[in-house]
């Protein structure tokens, strides 16, 4: 098969099969099973250079703020994950989402995965562990963007229905809000 031309900072690849439909490339025996397959690298020709392209069976992916790992969501399963940007090795598996994870987004210090479900909730994460560190709920439907303020104090999420929610999560700020200081 052949595989896209993807743009440089993108980390996520896939192959079209011959009827259009996309498909995953089969995995070798000597690739460890937390390992996302490594594609042939393709050339940007806007940038006019190789990419390396992993199978990562994911709707969304994002660098974390020093570029050697990646977060994305799994469109095989109600889960998101961090992958190792250089070699495609799963660092954490993300599970916890009744649901499937429309999107994630790494803390501006690169320690927290904050994740939006359709199951209405965003959830904190250890980006090292994948331990869940906090559910929040308050959407009405489905959480479907989710992202940090600079200082990783906030978070914001969004969803249709038709609320942005701003979110705590300085463990100072959170115990502030539930004693009414």
């Amino acid at each position: 098969g052949t595989h896209m031309s993807i743009p440089p900072k993108t980390a996520v690849a896939s192959i079209p099969a011959p009827s259009g439909a996309m498909a995953a490339p089969e995995r070798s025996a000597s690739t460890p099973p937390n390992t996302a397959t490594r594609l042939p690298p393709s050339r940007d020709w806007e940038a006019e250079e190789i990419v390396d392209n992993f199978a990562i069976p994911a709707d969304r992916a994002v660098f974390d703020p020093t570029g050697t790992r990646i977060a994305a969501t799994l469109s095989t399963s109600f889960g998101a994950g961090v992958w190792d940007a250089e070699s495609g090795r799963r660092l954490a598996t993300l599970s916890g989402h009744r649901s499937p994870v429309f999107d994630v987004t790494f803390s501006p210090d690169g320690t927290t995965v904050a994740s939006a479900g359709q199951d209405g909730t965003v959830r904190l994460w250890s980006a090292t562990t994948g331990a869940q560190l906090v559910v929040m709920r308050g959407h009405t439907g489905p959480a479907e963007t989710v992202a940090f303020s600079p200082d990783g104090a906030r978070l914001v999420s969004a969803g249709p229905d038709g609320t942005a929610r701003v979110w705590a999560v300085d463990l100072d700020d959170l115990i502030a809000i539930a004693t009414g200081r």
